[in-house]
């Protein structure tokens, strides 16, 4: 197959040519249920030409599915250069203990501020409402 050919339009073609057969039609069938000639049905499966949205959905509703059964999902194109991802291990327990941190400096702020009220009796009434922050 031709390095030009873009790796996703190659992965939705093969779909729509697994989906085809798996619903028993030739590519001349399909064509001619979504008025298309048999070579533009044929380029799309090769992935050498690439399909509109809203070709994409007819073929879908020909074919009984929904347009993400042709989508490939996840890491379905190992050509592809996906991101590296950091180390998210490290990067959760660096969140989990800056929440911790925050948590606690938010408990001690509050008793701190609940201990200033309770100090001035002038404004001790208020402390019910410090004890549902």
């Amino acid at each position: 197959m031709s390095k030009d050919v873009d790796p996703i339009y190659r992965e939705v073609g093969q779909r729509i040519r697994k989906w085809r057969k798996v619903a028993g039609w030739t590519q001349h069938e399909l064509a001619e249920q979504i008025d298309m000639l048999r070579s533009t049905l044929a380029n799309i499966e090769s992935g050498r030409q690439r399909t509109s949205l809203h070709l994409l959905q007819r073929i879908a509703d020909v074919l009984g599915l929904g347009v993400a059964d042709l989508l490939p999902t996840g890491r379905a194109i190992p050509e592809i250069q996906y991101p590296k991802r950091p180390d998210l291990e490290a990067e959760v327990r660096e969140l989990k203990a800056q929440l911790t941190k925050a948590h606690g400096d938010l408990a001690a702020l509050r008793r701190r501020v609940i201990r200033a009220v309770r100090d001035q009796p002038e404004l001790e009434s208020n402390t019910d409402a410090l004890h549902t922050v």
